[in-house]
């Protein structure tokens, strides 16, 4: 334990130090960047070169390397599921409302392109969060809900070029 602190102790003293430099406006900003480059793209390289140099491999690492593959794995399929669900809405209101107002066409079998974003907001908003969690909240996630208008508009102004 006394180790582990002892490790310890100075780290937490360099980064007080630092604090106090700054705060007293003892270094300007150029030579504050300048020791900052120094450190992250020679000192902390050459540490963790010099670590993995010294390091003994045991059975434990492999353990949670294969631990941490498997989760990879896991959260790619995560992903995977909820960006097909997303599509899928996309295509559903593009088929169920668009083709309703508008004749169809092979044009607008792309639509369902331009309601990505839209899928994405009823998934990803605040207010779908909201109501998840059965919260009264009073915006939507007004970035989303322009990029789905500025597509919208992209699509309609494509097609009425052609």
């Amino acid at each position: 334990m006394s180790d582990i602190v002892s490790n310890i102790i100075p780290i937490v003293l360099l980064i007080c130090f630092g604090h106090f430099i700054r705060y007293k406006d003892m270094l300007t900003e150029d030579v504050i960047k300048g020791i900052r480059k120094i450190v992250i793209d020679i000192s902390l390289p050459a540490i963790l070169f010099i670590t993995f140099v010294n390091m003994e491999i045991r059975k434990e690492y492999f353990v949670i390397m294969i631990a941490t593959v498997f989760l990879l794995v896991a959260f790619y399929f995560f992903v995977a599921i909820r960006l097909t669900v997303i599509l899928v809405v996309g295509y559903l209101f593009k088929f169920f409302v668009i083709d309703k107002i508008i004749t169809p066409d092979k044009l607008f079998n792309y639509a369902y392109f331009t309601f990505f974003d839209f899928a994405y907001s009823v998934f990803t908003s605040n207010l779908c969060i909201a109501v998840w969690n059965k919260r009264r909240y009073g915006t939507v996630n007004n970035e989303v809900v322009l990029s789905t208008v500025v597509c919208i508009v992209v699509f309609i102004g494509f097609v009425m070029m052609i």
